[in-house]
């Protein structure tokens, strides 16, 4: 089976796609890809309790630091 996920949306975004699948009966999201890492944290305010509550998986992008900052 294959899953979809989607790249650097808000947390709001996700949520109305969510719902969009679910009533449509369409696939939903599986997982979010965003920038997260030790420097860069921002999708913890929203994007992560969202995840959380809809049960998405994290794809980390740079978790070790973007290359040349």
């Amino acid at each position: 089976m294959r899953h979809i996920g989607c790249s650097n949306l808000p947390a709001w975004r996700v949520v109305e796609a969510q719902w969009t699948a679910k009533t449509e009966h369409l696939h939903a999201f599986a997982s979010c890809q965003d920038e997260y890492s030790l420097v860069v944290r921002d999708i913890e305010k929203d994007l992560v309790p969202m995840m959380q509550a809809y049960g998405l998986s994290l794809f980390a992008l740079f978790p070790a630091g973007q290359a040349g900052c």
